[in-house]
């Protein structure tokens, strides 16, 4: 091999060691172009089918703070916040979509495009429609950081619940719901308190859950929250709730019926 191909052959090698180190050093994320833009306060209603995954975006200021939500309607989705760089910031996922809403939140360590997916569940012959709405972009303050923590544990809560964790989801949400209360956050206390309910019932504590759930419709009926307090009326654990708390008055109305139709008989005895 002749000094020139030496040359050619050592500067070929050297533009692929190049083009290699570029390729594999890369660590930003490509932009999703089927993304569509989330604005504030401005609300996006779409039909989904099962399978299916559907991708929001926005953009965040370092040192921000945005939170979006996602109300279901006929279809049960899981809501999936991921950073600029690709990392998964918070997952929430209502057990069998009886909690029809969901909501992640983020403060921004550097500006970027936050990435929202919205995946649902079933069939894919199985349709659906959502609202995703951004509710919030602004400059973080402390009390961020304390929504953030009890998003975390309503997800961490759910997450036990799904794997039969029960004792363990309990405390999550008994976590989250303390930090709830000390941001004043009804709404969200009143969701965690549906998700305690039924955990505790799981658990059989029967008197616990029908507390969490009374709690929960009090809080729905003081914000007007017509739909939280339907659902909650309608789903199956509330109503087993009810029919056995129903049952129990009503044997406790017969025991007593009883004793005292038995202390009537003796007393007419004494008197004839």
């Amino acid at each position: 091999m002749n000094k020139n191909n030496r040359k050619i052959l050592l500067l070929l090698s050297f533009l692929m060691a190049i083009c290699i180190s570029v390729t594999y050093g890369q660590t930003s994320v490509p932009k999703n172009t089927n993304a569509q833009r989330l604005e504030l306060n401005q609300p996006l209603e779409r039909q989904i089918k099962g399978g299916e995954v559907q991708v929001f975006q926005f953009n965040l200021k370092a040192g921000f703070y945005a939170r979006a939500e996602v109300e279901q309607k006929n279809i049960d989705v899981v809501v999936s916040l991921f950073s600029p760089d690709g990392k998964l910031v918070v997952e929430m996922d209502g057990e069998d979509g009886r909690l029809w809403r969901e909501a992640v939140s983020a403060i921004a360590e550097k500006k970027g495009e936050y990435r929202v997916e919205i995946k649902a569940y079933g069939a894919a012959g199985k349709s659906g429609t959502y609202t995703v709405k951004l509710i919030e972009n602004r400059q973080s303050v402390p009390s961020d950081s304390k929504r953030l923590k009890a998003e975390t544990h309503l997800s961490a809560g759910r997450k036990f619940f799904g794997q039969s964790k029960f004792q363990e989801a309990a405390k999550e949400y008994e976590a989250a719901i303390q930090l709830w209360r000390e941001l004043n956050d009804v709404k969200w206390e009143a969701v965690s308190l549906v998700n305690l309910g039924g955990t505790y019932s799981n658990l059989s504590k029967n008197e616990s859950a029908i507390s969490a759930h009374t709690q929960a419709t009090e809080l729905f009926q003081k914000t007007k929250d017509r739909i939280g307090e339907s659902k909650l009326y309608c789903s199956p654990l509330r109503q087993t709730e009810f029919r056995e708390s129903i049952l129990t008055k009503m044997e406790d109305t017969s025991r007593w019926e009883k004793a005292g139709i038995g202390l009537l008989k003796k007393r007419q005895k004494s008197f004839f």
